[in-house]
Parts: C-alpha cells; sequence; structure tokens
C-alpha cells in the first residue's frame, strides 16, 4: 500500500511540476537541430559567430539559422497559450519579403520583411490561438524582380511568442513528465528500501520543473519522444541482467541509472543551440539507404568515406582523398534508417538509439567488474561509465555510428569477456566467436581494438 502511494504520488508531483507558467514571453531558436521538429521546409543549419553591428539591429550576435527553402511553412510551437499571443519573427532576408500568419488559411497576421540586418519583426499581435499550429507564408514582395534566383534567399533565426497571461506545456507532455517519474520511482523501489523511492518521488519533480523553467520547449518536446527510450533501456538492462544472473538490487539500480542516462542525454537533441556539424551529415547518409543497390559494390561505396547523392557537406572526401574505398561500417545506419521508416524524426532519434544503445552497456561492465572485484567495483565502473565525459562528447558532436558502432564493439567484447572461463568447455567457443564477429561489424576502427585486445590476452 505504502509503495502504491509513493508511486502515486511521483506521478502527481511529476505532473504538477510541468504545469507551471512557463513565462510570459518565450523565445524559440529554430537555427539548431530541433529546428525542423517545429517548423517545416527548412534547410540544414549554419551558424554565425561575432556577427557585426551592421549585420544586425539588436544584440544578438552568436546563433544558428536556416535558410527558408519552400514559400509555406507549417509551424508548429509545443505550448499551450493562456490568453491572447503576440508572435514575432527574426530573420535576413535578400528580398523585400511579405510574410503572413495563417491558420486554417485564415490570415491572423502579417508584415514586410526588408534587407537588411537581421532583426525582430512582429507578424501578429494579440490573437486567441487554442492551439499555436500555424502556417508562414513567405511572398516576394510587389515590384520584386527576380533576375538571378541564387542571389533570393530568406534565412531564419528564431520565433518570439508573447502573451501578459503566460504559456503551460500541453498535457501530452505533462503526462509524460509525469510517467517519467513514476517508472524512476519503481525502479528505485526495487534498488533500495527506506525512504529512497520517497526522495525520488520529490526530487525528479523538481528537477523537471527547473528544466521547465530553463527552457520549456525543449522539455515539451522531449517528454513524450523519450519516454519510449527510456521504458525501453529499464526493461532491456532488467532482461540483461537477469541473463547475467545478477541480483535483483543490482539490476533495478542498473536499470534506474540506464533510464536516467537515455533521459539526459537524448535531452540533448532538444537543446535550442545544439547544431553539431555531423547531424545533418549522417541525416542525409540514413535517408540515402532507400537508394544503396542490393550489391557488393554498392554496400561497399555506401559504407565508406565517399558522400551518397543528397550529402552536400562532408570533409571526409577532401580529406582522405578519392583513391580506394576507406570502410565505414553502414550496420549503425540500418538502425537510423529503422528509426526513420518508423516515422522517427532523426534529428532526435539517432541521438536517443546512441544513448539507448550506451546504457545497455551498464550491466555488462557492471557484471565485468563484478568478477574482477565485487559488487561495490561493479557499481562504481557501471556509475562511471554512465558518467563518462568522452561517451558524452561523443553523443553531444552527434557522432552517432560511432557511438552505436562503438556500443556495439565493446559490448560484445565484454560479453566474450565474461565467457572466457568456459571457453575450455567444448562446442562454448561458438556464442563467444559469433559475438566478436558481430561486435567486429560496429565500427571501423573495432577489428584494430579487437586485436589489441587478443595480443593482450596472448601476452599474459
Amino acid at each position: 500500500m505504502r509503495q502504491a502511494f509513493v508511486l502515486l504520488l511521483g506521478f502527481l508531483l511529476g505532473v504538477a511540476s510541468l504545469s507551471f507558467n512557463a513565462g510570459r514571453e518565450i523565445h524559440i531558436p529554430l537555427g539548431g537541430g530541433r529546428g525542423p521538429l517545429m517548423m517545416s521546409g527548412l534547410g540544414p543549419s549554419s551558424a554565425v559567430w561575432a556577427l557585426p553591428d551592421a549585420e544586425a539591429a539588436d544584440a544578438r550576435r552568436d546563433f544558428y539559422f536556416r535558410q527558408i527553402e519552400t514559400p509555406r511553412s507549417a509551424l508548429s510551437i509545443p505550448l499551450q497559450a493562456r490568453g491572447p499571443v503576440s508572435l514575432g519573427i527574426r530573420m535576413d532576408s535578400t528580398v523585400r519579403t511579405r510574410i503572413d500568419l495563417l491558420r486554417d488559411n485564415t490570415v491572423l497576421g502579417g508584415t514586410f520583411i526588408a534587407p537588411g540586418p537581421w532583426g525582430e519583426s512582429p507578424i501578429a499581435k494579440n490573437v486567441d490561438l487554442a492551439t499555436l499550429d500555424l502556417t508562414v507564408r513567405f511572398e516576394d514582395a510587389p515590384l520584386v524582380r527576380r533576375s538571378d534566383i541564387s542571389n533570393f534567399r530568406r534565412y531564419i533565426d528564431e520565433v518570439t511568442m508573447r502573451s501578459d497571461a503566460g504559456f503551460n506545456l500541453p498535457w501530452e507532455s505533462r503526462i509524460a513528465g509525469g510517467l517519467l517519474v513514476l517508472l524512476l520511482v519503481a525502479l528505485a523501489s526495487f534498488a533500495a528500501a527506506g525512504a529512497w523511492p520517497g526522495l525520488m518521488a520529490l526530487a525528479a519533480p523538481l528537477i523537471l520543473s527547473a528544466l521547465l523553467f530553463h527552457d520549456p520547449v525543449a522539455v515539451s518536446l522531449a517528454l513524450p519522444r523519450l519516454l519510449g527510450f527510456v521504458a525501453a533501456s529499464g526493461a532491456l538492462i532488467s532482461l540483461i541482467g537477469r541473463r547475467l544472473s545478477l541480483r535483483r538490487v543490482s539490476v533495478a539500480f542498473l536499470a534506474l541509472l540506464g533510464s536516467a542516462m537515455v533521459f539526459a542525454c537524448g535531452l540533448l537533441s532538444f537543446l535550442p543551440n545544439h547544431s553539431p556539424a555531423d547531424l545533418d551529415i549522417h541525416i542525409w547518409r540514413t535517408v540515402d539507404l532507400a537508394e544503396v543497390p542490393m550489391t557488393y559494390e554498392g554496400w561497399l561505396r555506401y559504407g565508406s568515406h565517399y558522400p551518397t547523392p543528397s550529402q552536400i557537406r562532408g570533409a571526409a572526401t577532401e580529406t582522405l582523398g578519392g583513391g580506394p574505398a576507406i570502410p565505414y561500417s553502414p550496420l549503425p545506419y540500418v538502425l537510423f534508417y529503422a528509426a526513420h521508416a518508423m516515422g522517427l524524426d532523426l534529428h532526435w532519434s539517432m541521438n536517443a538509439i546512441g544513448a539507448l544503445s550506451l546504457s545497455l552497456l551498464l550491466p555488462l561492465v557492471f557484471a565485468f567488474a563484478l568478477r574482477a572485484s565485487g559488487e561495490t567495483g561493479g557499481f562504481l565502473a557501471a556509475t562511471l561509465m554512465a558518467l563518462d565525459l568522452a561517451t558524452i562528447h561523443h553523443l553531444g558532436r552527434a557522432h552517432s555510428p560511432a557511438v552505436v558502432g562503438g556500443a556495439l564493439g565493446l559490448g560484445c567484447l565484454l560479453a566474450f569477456g565474461l565467457a572466457l572461463p568456459e571457453l575450455d568447455q567444448p562446442g562454448r567457443w561458438k556464442v563467444p566467436g559469433l559475438l566478436l564477429g558481430l561486435g567486429a561489424l560496429g565500427y571501423s576502427s573495432t577489428p584494430l581494438f579487437y586485436a589489441l585486445f587478443g595480443i593482450a590476452i596472448m601476452a599474459f
């Protein structure tokens, strides 16, 4: 009965912590990785640093931006307005542009953007919006003559929403936050007795509330999308822990640690200025997987340093030359394409898959350290793995194939190490050998590490 009360309390506090007023003025940058989640028709992300005063009409000098590539863009802001809303848009354009804001083909407001420095322009004032699902229309202003289309470009930095009554998170995000707290409290109740589940029921909502006031848009976008990955991490870690015959308390701790790791690392994709250079490259390569012919030559070229058809950026070819194809395993891209085929946007799902892959290493790291030292050593090794700065850096830089492939290679190597005491038994070499073969497909450098590991074993 007490456990059920703590679980219910955690859920209710999680929902309540996300029900505060998010503020009267919300700035929503669209140039980063999360931009296409809220606005359609945007090109790749670009950045400017230390913009000269002559090129900006305000104090904003460092930001990401995207080119607007379509005459109409769907704009969906994951917030709910408590009252009338005013909307502004920060743009730069090489041609005088008429902008209209529409909802259901009804014009709510509009303005003209003239060529000149970056600056915010109001496009709607005090309009009643039940939802913030809108359409923005861009048109050449009258008397504009296009003699050279390549010189006519429009760029967008951010949208600003203002309301005297403030903004709320949608119920979808609030309930997802409550379910996240419920999951963490449930895992904490299995991992430790006493007051720990109650402390989790209080601490997790406080963290969510702090995130809400820091960036309500990031929280609103992340919670409903990451909840499934967080739950999958806990479930898969539990299955691996049982397969390794770990104690129930240890499995619960690892599942709790892995779930928190997936949410924390997955949240990076939704931060306003998260736009690593490799993100668009890996998205283009993933989408191009559908066009790879089912031939050895086709997959050899795809799994190399050569660019794919839609890849317009990437310095691998210039750096490594145009000679023989240097292999890069396409296996991680197969996982990313599966997520793409399921309708998950690659701007965030690649990072979530990487975080999930790394979390599944925790029970293997724990079991390996458990055999080498003891349970305390296992907890320490798993915690250090979850907090590893090099790993988080890889995720933050959107080195998604390296993260997923490296996790596969390391996981198979750890599983091989756990099977070493039984290799002298007849037939017991088959599964470890299969694991090593699978792990070698993770990333191009994995076979080299396996060779070094083999040399180290033979030396002893």
